[in-house]
């Protein structure tokens, strides 16, 4: 519960609180050490989808865009939410910011599994089959961006 100050001693706790907020960053991504047999880094991967290579022949999939546009007033409401907690004392600033990055990687996750369009194309389709017909590889023959399902399997968030 917040206790009543006087005029300049709430004021200055709520300073203290609103500077503690510097340099409290949380990100969703991808982890430098999360790397594909192949040797490519699924972050390069993952924002080759998001915003196409031409040079691939790979259109633009904004799976972390559409997540952003879908989620941000629920994430606002949460972060509200969290702040209130954090002036009140019942958590940290840091903690408040971990629920927010728990529920935003769970979002993010979510517009990965629910990302259809723009369907592969046939060549793609045939590559996967290909690399399939080994029976070491496995994962989601038409689905985009799931092909093995590592990049959604790595995806994290980090509260620094």
């Amino acid at each position: 519960m917040l206790k009543r100050e006087s005029a300049n001693g709430g004021l200055e706790a709520l300073s203290v609180k609103i500077k503690s907020l510097e340099g409290i960053n949380t990100k969703v991504g991808w982890k430098e050490s999360s790397v594909y047999e192949s040797g490519e880094k699924v972050a390069m991967i993952a924002s080759e989808n998001e915003e196409g290579d031409i040079s691939k022949n790979r259109p633009p999939r904004p799976f972390m865009r559409n997540a952003v546009i879908k989620n941000k007033n629920k994430w606002l409401k949460i972060g509200g939410i969290e702040s209130l907690k954090v002036l009140k004392g019942e958590k940290t600033i840091k903690e408040a910011s971990e629920v927010i990055g728990i529920i935003a990687e769970a979002d993010c996750r979510q517009s990965i599994v629910d990302f259809t369009n723009p369907a592969l194309s046939p060549s793609t389709i045939k590559a996967r089959l290909s690399k399939r017909s080994n029976k070491k590889k496995v994962g989601l023959l038409t689905k985009p961006l799931e092909d093995s399902g590592y990049m959604l399997a790595t995806l994290t968030h980090t509260t620094d």
